[in-house]
């Protein structure tokens, strides 16, 4: 019989006594830190994982550590027991019409690729996140390196648009608003890429189809469009969209769909099919400040890959640990936070933590600094700036997945904390090594234990000996 690989926590009622503030955290005994009264068993998937009860019903109230070298099992598991196709929903006869008055005949036949030479203009729609521009870059670069001649613009959000500043395969890009509610900058938009007059629309959106249609067709009225397989009701978008491209659920990560829409859809050399790598803008005077703050804090500012770090020579080590996500029910909650960070003290003591977060949680990054005091620092600059930082450092701890890209990026090592399934199986640490900590608890990834944290930035330590 499969035996359930777990890790148990005794009940000890003293436990929570060892997390008051004025409690040393030198103190805090490695056992005693898997003795959380509110969380007795989380589990860890081996090649024997087998759960003898009830998958979600467990995940509600435990968590499950998945280190990358089982992520493929896991995948498989998490779809066998979450994934139910989706069923066609009555569409409104209002949204039928506004499909039916969209639409237009396509100028390529799409039965067939389309011929690169016959693309002069294309506008990509990535009006969302910094992360889905990111690991829509390899598409990017790729269509650049086919069709060097061809103009590529970029429609961003207010989020995203400075990566389209420095990106060197975008010719030009225009941010609008990423809400649902109409904006002044879509008018703006219009006025600016309107006249451009595309042969192609890519639209990468992954929620909203019918803004996109409309953005698409008030954009690029001429244009074919193409966008992603993956609804419910194709036959209703596929009134507009001329290509959709197909996406594996719950199997494929989204990095390989978004890459596969250029192969599928153009016409390409055959040795032009590898995909490139994750772009990442990395600035020199972004680098400078970095080297400035790891100095000031006497913090390692020499390890551009994890196989090249030394023992710290020039400064201590540290991790990266971000407080921050979209939501809050991403994000972590301070007192959780504190006592992470006050035992990640205690089980990588040779290391130290260097505390990131969102503009909206600065404060909150900066307090839980000044409380716990050396070697915790809290660091907030830039974007660009965090590229940096997290390229010298020894792993990244996160429960936002633009972190995650990043770190993957950078092959660097990432404890990634999820709340729902789909996303352990389509936005993991891509290529790197990565322990993912899921919890469908309903209150979210700030009601998580530390315990499984811990217990997943072991296993990728353990690694790195």
């Amino acid at each position: 019989m499969n035996k359930v690989a777990q890790t148990r926590c005794p009940v000890d009622a003293n436990a929570a006594s060892l997390y008051s503030e004025h409690q040393a955290p030198s103190v805090i005994s490695r056992t005693v830190l898997f003795t959380r009264s509110y969380m007795q068993t989380f589990y860890t998937v081996t090649d024997n994982f087998a759960p003898r009860n009830d998958l979600q019903a467990i995940l509600a109230t435990s968590a499950l550590v998945i280190p990358s070298t089982h992520h493929t099992y896991a995948k498989e598991l998490l779809r066998t027991c979450f994934y139910r196709p989706p069923e066609p929903k009555p569409v409104p006869w209002i949204k039928r019409a506004t499909y039916q008055l969209l639409g237009r005949q396509p100028r390529f036949d799409p039965s067939m690729k389309i011929p690169i030479e016959a693309v002069h203009r294309m506008l990509i729609l990535r009006y969302d996140g910094l992360g889905d521009y990111l690991i829509t870059t390899p598409l990017l670069q790729w269509l650049h390196r086919v069709m060097p001649d061809v103009n590529i613009d970029v429609l961003t959000s207010q989020r995203n648009d400075l990566l389209a500043t420095y990106d060197p395969t975008v010719n030009n890009h225009v941010p609008i608003y990423d809400r649902p509610q109409f904006h002044l900058s879509v008018l703006r938009a219009m006025e600016s890429l309107r006249r451009r007059r595309y042969d192609v629309v890519i639209s990468l959106v992954l929620n909203n189809m019918t803004r996109q249609a409309v953005l698409a067709r008030l954009l690029a009225p001429a244009a074919d469009y193409v966008t992603i397989l993956s609804n419910p009701i194709p036959w209703l978008y596929g009134k507009f969209f001329h290509r959709q491209v197909p996406h594996k659920p719950w199997q494929r990560h989204w990095i390989e769909t978004f890459f596969s829409i250029g192969p599928s859809v153009f016409e390409s050399p055959r040795q032009s099919k590898a995909m490139p790598e994750i772009w990442l803008p990395q600035l020199p005077e972004a680098e400078e400040s970095v080297t400035q703050f790891l100095g000031e804090h006497g913090l390692e500012s020499d390890c551009p890959n994890i196989a090249d770090c030394g023992a710290g020579n020039n400064g201590t080590p540290y991790v990266v640990v971000n407080i921050s996500a979209s939501d809050e029910k991403r994000s972590l909650a301070y007192e959780q936070a504190r006592r992470l960070c006050q035992a990640l003290r205690v089980h990588v003591p040779s290391q130290a933590i260097v505390l990131v977060s969102s503009p909206r949680h600065r404060a909150c990054g900066e307090h839980l600094a000044a409380e716990l005091g050396p070697p915790v620092c809290y660091f907030h600059r830039s974007f660009f700036e965090m590229v940096h930082l997290i390229k010298r450092c020894r792993m990244v701890l996160t429960p936002d997945t633009a972190l995650v890209h990043i770190a993957a990026a950078m092959q660097k090592p990432v404890v990634g904390l999820y709340h729902r399934p789909v996303s352990v199986s389509e936005w993991y640490p891509y290529r790197t090594r990565f322990a993912i900590v899921l919890s469908m608890n309903p209150k979210g990834i700030r009601a998580m234990p530390i315990e499984p944290i811990l217990h997943a930035t072991e296993l990728l330590n353990s690694q790195n000996r």
